[in-house]
Protein backbone atom coordinates (compact mmCIF):
# COMPACT_ATOMS: atom_id res chain seq x y z
CA UNK A 1 0.00 0.00 0.00
CA UNK A 2 1.59 3.50 -1.05
CA UNK A 3 1.97 6.75 0.93
CA UNK A 4 -1.31 8.32 -0.52
CA UNK A 5 -3.67 4.85 0.13
CA UNK A 6 -2.32 5.26 3.48
CA UNK A 7 -3.22 8.92 4.38
CA UNK A 8 -6.89 8.37 2.55
CA UNK A 9 -6.89 5.06 5.14
CA UNK A 10 -6.06 7.05 8.72
CA UNK A 11 -8.94 9.73 7.01
CA UNK A 12 -11.30 7.72 6.61
CA UNK A 13 -11.12 5.95 10.28
CA UNK A 14 -10.81 9.50 12.09
CA UNK A 15 -14.49 10.82 10.18
CA UNK A 16 -15.35 14.44 10.27
CA UNK A 17 -15.27 14.58 14.13
CA UNK A 18 -11.76 13.73 14.29
CA UNK A 19 -10.25 16.44 11.30
CA UNK A 20 -12.43 19.33 13.07
CA UNK A 21 -10.01 18.14 16.38
CA UNK A 22 -6.99 17.75 15.01
CA UNK A 23 -7.35 21.44 13.32
CA UNK A 24 -7.79 22.85 16.62
CA UNK A 25 -4.99 21.45 18.00
CA UNK A 26 -2.57 22.78 15.50
CA UNK A 27 -4.22 26.42 15.67
CA UNK A 28 -3.32 26.46 19.46
CA UNK A 29 -0.16 25.12 19.01
CA UNK A 30 0.77 28.00 16.47
CA UNK A 31 -1.09 31.05 19.14
CA UNK A 32 1.43 30.01 21.58
CA UNK A 33 4.40 29.94 19.11
CA UNK A 34 7.01 33.18 19.77
CA UNK A 35 6.47 36.21 17.64
CA UNK A 36 9.24 37.08 14.79
CA UNK A 37 10.33 39.97 13.35
CA UNK A 38 8.61 39.67 10.29
CA UNK A 39 5.32 40.38 12.16
CA UNK A 40 3.96 44.28 12.36
CA UNK A 41 3.32 45.42 15.40
CA UNK A 42 0.77 48.79 15.82
CA UNK A 43 2.33 51.66 17.41
CA UNK A 44 0.35 52.68 20.92
CA UNK A 45 -0.11 56.84 20.39
CA UNK A 46 0.71 57.98 22.99
CA UNK A 47 -1.01 60.10 25.94
CA UNK A 48 -1.45 63.49 26.23
CA UNK A 49 -0.28 64.92 29.40
CA UNK A 50 -2.74 66.10 32.05
CA UNK A 51 -3.44 69.65 32.30
CA UNK A 52 -4.13 70.80 35.93
CA UNK A 53 -7.02 72.50 36.35
CA UNK A 54 -6.83 76.31 36.98
CA UNK A 55 -7.14 77.02 40.72
CA UNK A 56 -9.60 79.96 41.40
CA UNK A 57 -8.45 83.13 43.39
CA UNK A 58 -9.18 86.72 43.70
CA UNK A 59 -9.11 89.41 46.17
CA UNK A 60 -11.76 91.75 46.96
CA UNK A 61 -8.71 95.13 47.40
CA UNK A 62 -11.29 98.21 48.43
CA UNK A 63 -14.96 98.89 49.02
CA UNK A 64 -15.53 102.71 48.97
CA UNK A 65 -18.59 104.74 48.85
CA UNK A 66 -18.66 108.09 46.18
CA UNK A 67 -18.79 110.56 49.89
CA UNK A 68 -17.99 110.45 53.32
CA UNK A 69 -20.38 109.19 56.31
CA UNK A 70 -22.92 110.29 57.09
CA UNK A 71 -25.43 109.43 54.46
CA UNK A 72 -29.10 111.31 54.38
CA UNK A 73 -32.04 109.65 54.10
CA UNK A 74 -33.19 109.63 50.66
CA UNK A 75 -29.70 109.90 48.99
CA UNK A 76 -28.67 107.59 46.23
CA UNK A 77 -24.70 107.13 46.69
CA UNK A 78 -22.10 104.56 44.52
CA UNK A 79 -20.61 102.22 46.30
CA UNK A 80 -17.23 100.55 44.34
CA UNK A 81 -15.49 97.54 44.52
CA UNK A 82 -12.06 96.98 42.95
CA UNK A 83 -11.41 93.09 42.66
CA UNK A 84 -8.09 91.34 41.14
CA UNK A 85 -7.78 87.83 39.75
CA UNK A 86 -5.00 86.34 41.08
CA UNK A 87 -5.55 82.45 39.30
CA UNK A 88 -3.38 81.47 36.31
CA UNK A 89 -6.04 82.08 33.95
CA UNK A 90 -9.24 83.27 32.75
CA UNK A 91 -12.31 82.68 35.36
CA UNK A 92 -16.18 83.53 35.68
CA UNK A 93 -16.58 84.90 39.58
CA UNK A 94 -19.78 85.61 40.99
CA UNK A 95 -20.17 88.65 43.37
CA UNK A 96 -23.24 89.15 45.88
CA UNK A 97 -23.98 91.84 47.66
CA UNK A 98 -25.22 92.39 51.58
CA UNK A 99 -26.90 95.48 52.93
CA UNK A 100 -26.68 94.34 57.09
CA UNK A 101 -26.74 90.87 56.48
CA UNK A 102 -29.18 91.10 53.69
CA UNK A 103 -28.62 90.14 50.06
CA UNK A 104 -30.08 92.60 47.62
CA UNK A 105 -27.87 92.13 44.52
CA UNK A 106 -25.04 90.51 42.64
CA UNK A 107 -23.11 89.88 39.36
CA UNK A 108 -20.76 87.98 37.31
CA UNK A 109 -17.72 89.15 35.86
CA UNK A 110 -14.93 87.31 34.01
CA UNK A 111 -11.64 88.03 34.63
CA UNK A 112 -8.15 87.32 32.65
CA UNK A 113 -5.16 86.54 34.59
CA UNK A 114 -3.72 89.18 37.02
CA UNK A 115 -6.77 91.49 36.11
CA UNK A 116 -7.67 94.32 38.19
CA UNK A 117 -11.41 95.95 37.51
CA UNK A 118 -13.51 97.83 39.46
CA UNK A 119 -17.65 97.55 39.98
CA UNK A 120 -19.89 100.47 40.92
CA UNK A 121 -23.54 100.15 41.87
CA UNK A 122 -25.50 102.97 43.54
CA UNK A 123 -27.87 102.11 46.55
CA UNK A 124 -30.60 104.23 48.04
CA UNK A 125 -31.13 104.94 51.69
CA UNK A 126 -34.58 104.47 52.96
CA UNK A 127 -34.23 104.95 56.52
CA UNK A 128 -31.54 106.42 59.58
CA UNK A 129 -28.76 103.91 61.35
CA UNK A 130 -26.18 101.75 60.47
CA UNK A 131 -25.83 100.41 57.80
CA UNK A 132 -22.54 97.83 56.66
CA UNK A 133 -22.68 96.80 53.19
CA UNK A 134 -20.45 93.40 52.89
CA UNK A 135 -19.28 92.15 48.73
CA UNK A 136 -18.33 88.78 48.87
CA UNK A 137 -16.74 86.74 45.89
CA UNK A 138 -17.29 83.04 45.08
CA UNK A 139 -16.17 80.65 42.67
CA UNK A 140 -18.92 77.89 42.20
CA UNK A 141 -20.30 77.50 45.69
CA UNK A 142 -17.10 78.19 47.49
CA UNK A 143 -16.62 81.92 49.25
CA UNK A 144 -13.33 82.97 48.37
CA UNK A 145 -12.95 86.62 49.77
CA UNK A 146 -15.70 89.07 51.56
CA UNK A 147 -14.91 92.75 52.01
CA UNK A 148 -17.27 95.19 54.19
CA UNK A 149 -17.68 99.21 55.05
CA UNK A 150 -19.74 100.55 57.61
CA UNK A 151 -21.01 104.16 57.17
CA UNK A 152 -23.96 105.90 59.18
CA UNK A 153 -27.16 107.39 57.11
CA UNK A 154 -29.14 110.61 59.63
CA UNK A 155 -32.40 112.34 58.93
CA UNK A 156 -31.61 115.15 56.52
CA UNK A 157 -30.95 118.37 58.84
CA UNK A 158 -34.03 120.89 57.63
CA UNK A 159 -32.95 123.89 55.66
CA UNK A 160 -32.43 126.93 56.86
CA UNK A 161 -35.35 129.07 57.70
CA UNK A 162 -35.18 132.95 58.84
CA UNK A 163 -38.18 133.90 59.71
CA UNK A 164 -40.44 136.42 62.49
CA UNK A 165 -43.21 137.82 63.55
CA UNK A 166 -44.22 141.05 64.96
CA UNK A 167 -46.28 139.72 68.60
CA UNK A 168 -47.07 143.56 69.80
CA UNK A 169 -46.35 147.14 69.34
CA UNK A 170 -46.64 149.80 71.63
CA UNK A 171 -46.27 153.75 71.33
CA UNK A 172 -44.96 156.59 74.04
CA UNK A 173 -44.58 160.09 74.12
CA UNK A 174 -43.23 162.93 76.56
CA UNK A 175 -46.71 163.30 79.23
CA UNK A 176 -48.14 159.81 77.60
CA UNK A 177 -48.31 157.26 81.44
CA UNK A 178 -48.58 154.68 80.64
CA UNK A 179 -47.48 153.47 77.12
CA UNK A 180 -50.10 152.46 74.38
CA UNK A 181 -50.44 149.61 72.70
CA UNK A 182 -50.56 150.38 68.73
CA UNK A 183 -53.82 149.08 67.18
CA UNK A 184 -55.76 149.07 63.86
CA UNK A 185 -56.98 152.70 64.81
CA UNK A 186 -54.59 155.41 66.82
CA UNK A 187 -54.21 158.91 67.81
CA UNK A 188 -50.72 160.36 67.86
CA UNK A 189 -49.80 164.06 68.55
CA UNK A 190 -48.14 165.66 65.83
CA UNK A 191 -44.89 167.12 65.52
CA UNK A 192 -43.83 165.34 69.07
CA UNK A 193 -41.02 162.75 69.45
CA UNK A 194 -42.54 159.36 69.42
CA UNK A 195 -41.09 156.26 71.23
CA UNK A 196 -42.46 153.36 69.11
CA UNK A 197 -41.30 149.58 70.76
CA UNK A 198 -41.94 146.42 69.18
CA UNK A 199 -41.84 142.75 70.61
CA UNK A 200 -40.52 140.46 68.20
CA UNK A 201 -39.38 136.77 68.17
CA UNK A 202 -37.98 134.66 66.12
CA UNK A 203 -39.79 131.80 64.52
CA UNK A 204 -37.36 130.13 62.19
CA UNK A 205 -34.63 127.38 62.69
CA UNK A 206 -31.44 129.85 62.86
CA UNK A 207 -29.81 132.76 64.34
CA UNK A 208 -30.73 136.39 62.90
CA UNK A 209 -30.10 139.95 62.99
CA UNK A 210 -33.71 141.84 63.42
CA UNK A 211 -35.19 144.95 62.84
CA UNK A 212 -38.58 147.21 61.94
CA UNK A 213 -39.02 149.11 59.13
CA UNK A 214 -41.99 151.64 58.69
CA UNK A 215 -42.54 155.28 57.28
CA UNK A 216 -40.39 156.78 60.50
CA UNK A 217 -37.21 154.70 59.67
CA UNK A 218 -35.83 151.71 61.36
CA UNK A 219 -35.49 150.69 65.05
CA UNK A 220 -32.02 149.51 66.19
CA UNK A 221 -31.23 146.10 65.45
CA UNK A 222 -31.39 142.88 67.47
CA UNK A 223 -30.00 139.07 67.66
CA UNK A 224 -32.45 136.87 68.39
CA UNK A 225 -32.13 132.68 68.59
CA UNK A 226 -34.45 130.16 66.96
CA UNK A 227 -37.58 130.44 69.45
CA UNK A 228 -36.01 133.59 71.17
CA UNK A 229 -37.98 137.15 71.67
CA UNK A 230 -36.61 140.62 72.39
CA UNK A 231 -37.98 144.17 72.08
CA UNK A 232 -36.57 146.89 69.37
CA UNK A 233 -37.26 150.51 69.58
CA UNK A 234 -37.63 153.92 66.96
CA UNK A 235 -37.09 156.86 69.53
CA UNK A 236 -37.08 159.95 68.25
CA UNK A 237 -40.17 159.15 65.27
CA UNK A 238 -41.94 162.92 64.29
CA UNK A 239 -44.92 163.04 61.77
CA UNK A 240 -45.30 166.80 61.43
CA UNK A 241 -48.45 166.86 59.18
CA UNK A 242 -52.18 166.54 61.07
CA UNK A 243 -54.01 164.25 59.52
CA UNK A 244 -54.82 160.69 59.00
CA UNK A 245 -51.76 158.46 57.57
CA UNK A 246 -51.89 154.67 56.77
CA UNK A 247 -49.12 152.48 58.16
CA UNK A 248 -47.54 149.09 57.92
CA UNK A 249 -44.83 147.82 60.13
CA UNK A 250 -42.16 145.39 58.73
CA UNK A 251 -39.38 143.46 60.24
CA UNK A 252 -36.83 142.39 58.41
CA UNK A 253 -34.36 139.19 59.53
CA UNK A 254 -30.86 139.67 58.22
CA UNK A 255 -32.04 142.57 55.78
CA UNK A 256 -35.15 140.33 54.10
CA UNK A 257 -38.18 141.35 54.82
CA UNK A 258 -40.03 138.24 56.96
CA UNK A 259 -43.32 139.46 58.04
CA UNK A 260 -45.73 142.34 57.09
CA UNK A 261 -48.18 143.87 59.78
CA UNK A 262 -51.65 144.37 59.13
CA UNK A 263 -52.43 148.34 57.62
CA UNK A 264 -52.99 150.62 60.79
CA UNK A 265 -54.51 154.16 60.85
CA UNK A 266 -52.95 156.65 62.78
CA UNK A 267 -54.63 160.07 63.03
CA UNK A 268 -52.30 162.89 64.24
CA UNK A 269 -53.46 165.96 65.55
Amino acid sequence: MDEKASLEGRKAKLGTGGLIALGLIAWAWISRQPTTAAEIITPVEPEEPMIPPVSPAITLKLLMWDAESPFEIGAQHNWSVIMENLASGSLIYRFEMYMNGQRFGGYTANLATDEIRGESQPYTFRTAGTYTLTVKAYYGGELLDEISSTINVRVPPAPDIINGEILVAHVWWEGLDPRKQITSDNTWPASQPLTISYKIKNTGNVAADFHVGNAFGVSNTITLAPGESGLVQQEGAVWYDKGLIMIAFTLYADNESVFVGPTIRINFV
